[in-house]
């Protein structure tokens, strides 16, 4: 298995722009501030949220035996989105302007642990 400093190393040459390796273990905290978010109606629309909410914050339930989580983290803004004038009249999300993130940052995780 590779080593924290490796996976580091592998995550930013392939261009993640974070990377993180944590003990896994239930986010209890974290999981009932979401489940607050999700109660008070801000996730309009979103609700694909409310799935999952057990694999979400327990990550041993998402993969068995899990004993460590790697996190990597991807800025996806771009010059297209990058810096609108006051005068615009409406505004794209970054990530609605380029390839599917999820697609880019699969193919990125397949090449750290390749």
């Amino acid at each position: 298995m590779l080593i924290k400093e490796q996976i580091h190393a592998a995550a930013r040459e392939v261009g993640f722009s974070l990377c993180g390796v944590a003990k896994c273990r239930s986010l209890d905290v974290s999981r009932a501030r979401f489940e607050g978010w999700l109660a008070s109606g801000s996730a309009d629309g979103l609700d694909y949220l409310s799935h999952n909410i057990d694999k979400r914050f327990d990550p041993a339930q998402l993969v068995e035996g899990a004993k460590t989580v790697i996190i990597c983290a991807l800025n996806y803004r771009n010059a297209i989105t990058n810096g609108y004038s006051a005068e615009a009249r409406c505004k794209i999300a970054s990530y609605a302007c380029t390839t599917d993130y999820h697609r880019t940052i699969k193919a990125m995780l397949r090449e750290v642990f390749a």
